[in-house]
């Protein structure tokens, strides 16, 4: 089992953007994992000012086997005396098997020949490859923009990408950006702390955040805020600076 990250990051996001997308991105995450046939956990997308962010949890590392079974001629038109007829060859190489492999069912009209076509799980950071940029170019939101000489559309420029496996990178390039914008493991802290932070692994890129001043969490940051205007209020005193606290940026 591996977790996946996916962090798209981007220059000032507008206020309601992120409460718009994030529902039909893990709506469309969640749909195409089943297609894909990739076993999971759980889906999380959540989001600060500056990025948008998908976990999966509990992903597994191939796509599960494709089982499908074929109809073919009866079993006295497949075979005579034991022996594969022309319309058993004929059956056969339609799917690419042999006779011999043909398998014999009863049904409510009797015997029938079947193929059975398995078809192998595919690497899931070949998916994922394929996916991303996908996922990424069906984020709507109401206006859209193009920055640069690129010609892709976004809410706002896209600055830099996170696609890890556990700890592997998966390959993504998003075309149309300006300048080019191609996945690493190098995400950025508070918008006042410049370095670069490097992401060691998904599974590590919450701490990871929470240590260069950002807490990804929409929920958690918004009960944070709230705790420190409260008791600021009940102190009677100014409201707090928040920009060293988890609030991002």
């Amino acid at each position: 089992m591996a977790t996946f990250l996916l962090e798209v990051g981007t220059e000032e996001l507008p206020a309601d953007f992120a409460r718009l997308v994030l529902p039909r991105l893990e709506e469309k995450v969640r749909r195409d994992l089943a297609q894909k046939r990739l076993k999971h956990e759980s889906v999380k997308c959540t989001s600060t000012p500056r990025r948008l962010v998908l976990i999966v949890e509990g992903l597994e590392e191939l796509a599960s086997d494709s089982v499908e079974e074929f109809k073919g001629p009866s079993l006295e038109k497949a075979f005579d005396n034991g022996k594969p007829t022309k319309a058993a060859f004929g059956f056969a190489n339609r799917f690419g098997v042999d006779p011999s492999e043909l398998q014999i069912r009863e049904t409510p009209k009797g015997e029938f020949v079947f193929a059975e076509i398995v078809e192998s799980g595919a690497p899931t950071t070949d998916l994922l490859s394929e996916m991303i940029p996908e996922w990424i170019a069906n984020i709507q939101g109401r206006r859209f923009m193009r920055w640069g000489t690129g010609e892709r559309r976004f809410a706002r420029p896209i600055r830099w990408l996170v696609a890890l496996l556990d700890k592997s990178v998966i390959k993504v390039t998003l075309e149309g950006t300006d300048p080019l914008v191609k996945s690493d493991k190098y995400s950025r802290g508070h918008r006042l702390r410049q370095k670069e932070v490097f992401i060691t692994s998904a599974d590590q890129f919450i701490c990871t955040l929470i240590d260069a001043g950002v807490q990804i969490d929409r929920d958690k940051r918004a009960s944070l805020i709230k705790s420190l205007i409260e008791k600021a209020a009940q102190e009677h005193c100014a409201i707090p600076d928040l920009s060293g606290g988890l609030l991002e940026e």
